[in-house]
């Protein structure tokens, strides 16, 4: 800001900025990398767990399905001896 306020041009300030911490942008770059990679692992495994959970869900109520309908047939069949 300094170097504004004293008259340095706008694009030498930045040219210098850019110069100074082009470093960092490379050590950024690795990082924002990583990230993405472990967001579409964690994406990835979200959506295999909702899979599961959905397919045990279904399971759970078919085999309550099948007790229920069972015993309910037990009871309306029973054969008097």
């Amino acid at each position: 800001m300094q170097r504004i306020q004293s008259g340095t041009e706008l694009k030498d300030v930045k040219a210098d900025i850019n110069e100074r911490y082009s470093s960092l942008f490379s050590v950024f770059e690795v990082i924002e990398g990583n990230l993405k990679t472990t967001i579409a692992k964690f994406q990835n495994t979200s959506q295999s767990l909702a899979r599961t959970t959905s397919e045990l869900q279904e399971g759970r109520a078919n085999a309550f399905d099948y007790f229920l309908i069972h015993q309910v047939s037990k009871t309306l069949f029973k054969t008097k001896r």
